[in-house]
């Protein structure tokens, strides 16, 4: 019980000193790639495949309309698909933040929505993620 105790304190001291005071630029992911919902899904499989990022916004112009994962474009390669727009593999569900806000907000409606990834705008344009699994591995 006191080792239990003890995790949850250091937990929760983690969790304050990444998220209190901190913006969701601050937090973001910008080394990714920013997709185009026309593109067909082999013209940006070795794309994805070279980035540290598991997940990727699917934009058309600055308007964002869903998220795709490496495993979901990978998925629709093995399906010997592969000439289909990004958008038609792509989850609709999808949550956005400007980069100026507090990262606090937008984890309480990442979690209220039951989304694990938000695309990050800087400026009205698309410039990034934040994944909850990113910022639970800080955590450690």
């Amino acid at each position: 019980f006191i080792y239990v105790s003890g995790r949850i304190e250091e937990f929760s001291v983690r969790y304050h000193l990444i998220v209190h005071g901190k913006t969701v630029g601050e937090a973001a992911d910008t080394s990714g790639e920013i997709l185009h919902a026309a593109s067909p899904v082999s013209s940006v499989v070795s794309l994805v495949r070279k980035s540290p990022q598991p997940h990727f916004p699917v934009c058309f112009g600055d308007r964002t309309l869903g998220i795709v994962s490496r495993e979901t474009l990978d998925s629709a390669m093995a399906d010997g698909g592969g000439g289909e727009p990004i958008s038609e593999v792509m989850c609709r569900t999808c949550v956005t933040a400007e980069a100026h806000g507090p990262l606090s907000e937008l984890l309480k409606r990442m979690a209220t929505e039951s989304v694990p990834v938000a695309v990050v705008y800087l400026d009205a344009v698309p410039s990034g993620i934040i994944s909850l699994e990113s910022l639970l591995g800080e955590l450690g």
